[in-house]
Parts: C-alpha cells; structure tokens; sequence
C-alpha cells in the first residue's frame, strides 16, 4: 500500500536516459584529465590524475573541481517526497561550490 501511495518520481530514469542518449548521439568528451587512472606505465607522463582532489579529505566532502567536462545537468529532483531534501541539498552544494568559484552538477 505504501507503495501505491508513495511520492512518484522518474527523475533518476530520465537522467540515465539523457546521459545514454548524449552517449549514442556522441555527444561525448574526454574524461577529465585530473580524473583518469594513474594505475599504468606512462599515466604520469600524461597527466593523469594530476590535481586530483579526493572529496573524502574535505571536512563537508565536498571539494570544487570538474567532474564532468561540461556544464551539464543531467539529474533534476523533482520538488517531491524524498527527492525534495535531495533537491535542497544538491541546491546547498551548488551555492557552495559557486560560491568558490567553480560549477559542479
């Protein structure tokens, strides 16, 4: 019954969509450097994984660096149930990361 009467939501779904969609339509760029894997010969030569910073060392586990590539918004919450705290919060992360300069989603 809960189920039946739960807040809807195919947010998630549509964010998938879009991304396998962006994906097909080859719309599609190169991993940002900073986020390939330095596990191989020659990566540090190419810059892998160069400026990483891990976001588990931040006080909020938040840090402002490209994740990415683009300025592109794929998961939008809905202003329902449970996706609303999860719309708050990603709303908070947003400011923050701006507020320092950088844009992330």
């Amino acid at each position: 019954i809960y189920l039946a009467c739960a807040p809807k939501s195919n947010a998630s779904a549509k964010a998938v969509w879009a991304a396998v969609e962006d994906v097909r339509s080859g719309r599609t760029i190169p991993v940002p450097k900073h986020l390939r894997s330095t596990g191989y010969a020659g990566a540090k030569e190419l810059g892998s994984g160069e400026g990483y910073r891990y976001p588990h060392d931040a006080d909020d586990g938040i840090v402002p660096q490209d994740y990415l590539g683009v300025e592109k918004v794929y998961y939008t919450p809905t202003d329902r149930g449970a996706e609303a705290v999860i719309r708050e919060y990603l709303a908070r992360v947003r400011q923050r990361l701006q507020d320092a300069g950088e844009h992330q989603d």
